[in-house]
């Protein structure tokens, strides 16, 4: 269904009919015919828009695209299903201009259409690597695609290295190509160019294990010696000297922000007159700023483009890495900073919050150690190209599909302004950082941080007073869990600092079922403004204390109520639940085995291959089931549904198992007897695929491995307690 601002934008727009189809998940689904999940827009208003999505088709996730045109739809429709390869066009409306392919029929990027056909993959490989025969037969997986702009992928082979493709149009391909060349050959350390394609416009790129400095500071993990050798890298880069590379022209940036101004006007007409008048002041200030000497930029810089590789050298610079110079330019050394702030104030309003030190911390501590290298630009001019980005940035909640865009491109907004009205002298910052969702979509006390604003108002009017509020779970900058008492009873209260609340809502509202066991949580209270989800509390003791105990009872009920819980929605999915597919899965697994120790992410790239056959999402799946999550009462129960989908039932009971052979390591005790009574209780109500149980419980062994740092996890091929 359109969201009211979808629907104006439609609205105002009739020149493209198919857009309200684009713009809507269910529409979208009902087009293709198949789970769909949208990732990425364009639209050119009263021309076309473009979709970049991803499609569950024949048991497999795969790149696709959707396009609507204008009133000339019709014969680029037709156009597109003549030259599209045999098998690609998924639905196609003439009438409205609308089509719908597979990434093979992007005729932009031709290495897509040679990348579905296994025969020509490998062949291509071939021509293209002729030395690197590990990655014919390599697993392959999408990073990002943006249609008829640019795809890029991994590919994953059993053994050696691993190596990025990256696909654009041909008349692209050679710049691309020239940049990664041109800066491999100094400090600081980039990937290094093996091979390209200029016709097919495909680059292959040399893959750079370690932690990406985003996911370091989402969990906490970037030092300040960390963040300084990451200022040292980006100073390192600005000292370089690469011929051939495009130049930014002084007076580019003041238009480019002008644009910007124009595209907020379209998505949220509301802000089109604020928008063009900070575009214009913000393009004057632009336009006034003294011209420094141009050096060598990133031109794209930010947390996730710095890789910190983990090598023990007596130069701390080689432990940094920069990632995707595609974009690398002559220009202003002020806009990589500016870009690096505006990028980490644009990922908390998207993603709804971040743990770590708020944006203008971090650029300090970067600043810190770029300072060792190279004068820092003055702090005037990476504050005006700050607001420049930020403004730059305010349609990207739309431009990536986010739920609710309109509050996030407002909060940017808001951001904007503020950085755009800083003095010369005022240092860059905000003033209490972005709020997940912006001030127009929220008033009072819901200004700021979610976490930091006690629900106790809304508990006192379900509960009742006096009330007690018992934390249980706190998860800093990302989610608080706690149980809450009073007069009238009990409930769990959890509130986020994204906007999971009314998803979370949504999935435990459709995991339900008839069946007498297990009990599940049920939604007393969304608050979708405060970020706020109420539950139900479901009784009883954990699972995993009946198991230490010795109850054998126990593991019989509680398999017995997960047997009933699948068997209520095999076949009857509801239609709020994700598939989760086996792509997604080891997609997280390769994420966390990149940055496990050496034996244990070699380990798990050598067993992904043989785990990597699609599966049926045919019922309800908890997706983080271990035994904590089960609660034995006078009935069994299940906890934290945040993360329910549809997939295979055995991706639960994989989970379970892997999770019981982990506590029986750390207890001592021998549980094959409580697993096999399990087991036999499930079998009683609902069938086991015997093989994709060995496989779930493998992907989930792997992933506590690189979880626990514990190689003894790794026997990937062998069963867990008994052979089945």
């Amino acid at each position: 269904m359109l969201s009211p601002a979808d629907a104006e934008l439609v609205r105002r727009d009739p020149a493209v009919p198919g857009l309200g189809v684009l713009l809507d998940d269910d529409a979208v689904r009902q087009f293709v015919g198949a789970p769909v999940v949208r990732r990425y827009l364009r639209y050119k208003p009263g021309t076309s828009c473009v979709l970049g999505a991803t499609a569950e088709l024949d048991s497999r996730v795969l790149d696709i695209f959707l396009t609507a045109y204008d009133g000339v739809g019709a014969v680029k429709v037709e156009k597109m299903s003549d030259e599209a390869p045999p098998g690609s066009m998924l639905a196609s409306e003439a009438a409205r201009g609308l089509a719908a392919a597979t990434a093979a029929a992007d005729r932009d990027l031709p290495f897509l259409a040679v990348l579905d056909d296994p025969r020509r993959r490998r062949r291509a490989l071939r021509q293209l690597m002729p030395d690197l025969r590990h990655v014919r037969s390599a697993r392959l997986s999408t990073l990002s695609y943006k249609p008829m702009r640019r795809w890029v992928g991994l590919l994953q082979p059993i053994k050696g290295p691993a190596v990025v493709l990256r696909a654009y149009r041909p008349a692209d391909a050679a710049r691309a190509a020239a940049a990664v060349r041109g800066l491999a050959k100094g400090a600081p350390r980039t990937p290094h160019l093996l091979a390209d394609d200029p016709a097919l416009g495909v680059l292959a790129v040399e893959y750079l294990p370690g932690r990406t400095l985003d996911e370091m500071l989402e969990h906490g993990a970037a030092s300040a010696t960390v963040l300084a050798d990451s200022g040292r890298a980006l100073a390192a880069l600005h000292q370089r000297s690469v011929a051939g590379l495009p130049v930014h022209a002084p007076g580019a940036a003041a238009a480019a922000v002008r644009a910007a101004a124009q595209q907020v006007g379209v998505v949220l007409p509301e802000l089109a007159r604020a928008a063009t008048q900070l575009g214009n002041d913000v393009a004057g200030r632009l336009a006034r700023l003294p011209v420094e000497p141009a050096v060598v930029v990133h031109g794209d810089f930010s947390t996730d483009q710095v890789v910190v590789t983990g090598t023990d050298s007596a130069d701390r610079r080689d432990r940094v890495a920069l990632l995707d110079l595609d974009r690398a330019a002559q220009g202003d050394a002020a806009t990589d900073l500016a870009s690096l702030f505006a990028a980490l104030v644009a990922g908390d309003v998207i993603r709804g919050g971040r743990g770590g030190p708020p944006p203008h911390e971090v650029l300090q501590r970067v600043r810190e150690g770029y300072v060792t290298e190279r004068s820092v630009p003055a702090p005037e001019a990476v504050t005006v190209h700050a607001a420049a980005l930020l403004l730059r940035r305010v349609v990207e909640p739309f431009r990536q599909c986010a739920p609710q865009w309109t509050r996030r491109a407002s909060a940017l907004f808001d951001a904007a302004v503020e950085v755009g009205t800083l003095g010369v002298e005022a240092p860059l910052t905000l003033r209490a950082g972005p709020p997940p969702m912006g001030p127009r979509a929220r008033a009072g006390p819901t200004d700021v941080d979610p976490l930091a604003v006690s629900p106790a108002d809304l508990l006192a009017n379900l509960l009742g007073e006096p009330l007690t509020v018992e934390l249980l779970k706190d998860k800093p900058g990302r989610r608080r869990t706690s149980r809450a008492t009073g007069p009238a009873g009990t409930a769990i209260v959890k509130v986020y600092a994204s906007d999971r609340a009314p998803v979370v809502a949504a999935r435990v509202g459709a995991v339900h079922h008839k069946a007498a066991e297990p009990v599940l949580p049920r939604v007393l209270l969304c608050d979708e403004a405060r970020h706020v989800v109420v539950l139900t509390d479901v009784p009883g003791v954990p699972y995993s204390e009946a198991l230490l105990a010795g109850d054998q009872a126990a593991s019989a009920r509680v398999g017995r109520a997960l047997g009933a819980w699948h068997a209520a929605h095999r076949g009857r999915v509801p239609a709020e639940l994700r598939a989760h597919t086996v792509d997604r899965e080891i997609a997280t697994l390769l994420q966390r085995a990149a940055s496990a120790p050496a034996a244990i992410g070699d380990a798990v790239r050598r067993a992904v291959p043989s785990l990597s056959e699609p599966w049926k999402a045919v019922t309800v799946v908890h997706r983080d089931l271990y035994e904590k999550q089960i609660v034995l009462g006078g009935r069994v129960g299940l906890l934290d549904l945040d993360d329910a989908a549809a997939g295979p039932a055995e991706l639960d009971l994989g989970n379970l198992l892997a999770h019981l052979r982990l506590l029986s390591r750390r207890s001592g005790l021998d549980l094959t007897g409580a697993v096999a009574t399990l087991l036999a209780g499930y079998a009683d109500v609902a069938p086991v695929d015997s093989p994709l149980l060995r496989r779930c419980e493998a992907l989930s062994r792997l992933r506590l491995a690189c979880l626990h740092r514990d190689e003894s996890l790794l026997d990937a091929a062998g069963d867990l307690f008994i052979g089945m």
